[in-house]
Formats: C-alpha cells, structure tokens, sequence
C-alpha cells in the first residue's frame, strides 16, 4: 500500500502530511513513531477508570499527535472528546471513544502494509 493510499484510508491528509515531512519516504517511519505513542492507551484506561484528568491529558495529546502526522479523522475526533473532557463530561466522553478506537484500530492495521 502506498503511502497516499494510506492516507485515503484512514481519512488523513496526505497534501498536508507531505508538506510537512517533504517525502513520502519518510512516513512510514514516522507512523511506526506514532504507532509507540501511549497516548490512546492511556485515554482508553482513563476512560474506564472514569479519571477526566487523565483522560482529558491523553485526549489532548492525542489530538496533538494525530494532528503532527495529518492524521485527519483521528485528530478530529480525538479534539471533540478533548472538548467535552474540558467540560467534564465523561459520559459524552465514553460515547465518543469506539469512534477513535476504530480509526486508530484501522491505522494499527494499514500501518502493517505501508510500503517502507
């Protein structure tokens, strides 16, 4: 799979992420990085644990993360669950969390087939 294919998948940016990074080379790696991230992890525990803090911080770092790598759909939808952790709802919070499990689940899966 190609790098542009990827990003056609996942719902990212593929123009902006190569603007950023200059070539397409260079992202395969760079989503390896990100795929070490424990930020998703920690939201996912956070959540369950009900701690707003928590999730609020892996939340946001998240959103940043994603965002740096034009991960498009996962940056969008990490920033609404930033958003209603802001103001403290963790049940909207809860509610939000299998669409970013999915996205993220297909970014582990089609990370597996990027052309290096």
């Amino acid at each position: 799979m190609t790098v542009e294919e990827f990003y056609r998948e996942i719902r990212g940016d593929y123009d902006e992420v190569i603007k950023r990074l200059r070539k397409a080379e260079k992202i395969p790696r760079f989503v390896s990085m990100f795929l070490k991230d424990t930020n998703y992890a920690e939201l996912k525990a956070a959540i369950e644990a009900e701690d707003t803090e928590a999730a609020f911080k892996a939340a946001h770092n998240l959103k940043g993360v994603s965002a740096n790598l034009s991960l498009s759909e996962l940056s969008r939808l990490a920033s609404e669950i930033t958003e209603a952790l802001r103001g403290g709802d963790m049940a909207a919070a809860k509610t939000m969390l299998p669409p970013i499990s999915e996205n993220y689940n297909l970014i582990v899966k089609l990370s597996a087939e990027l052309e290096a």
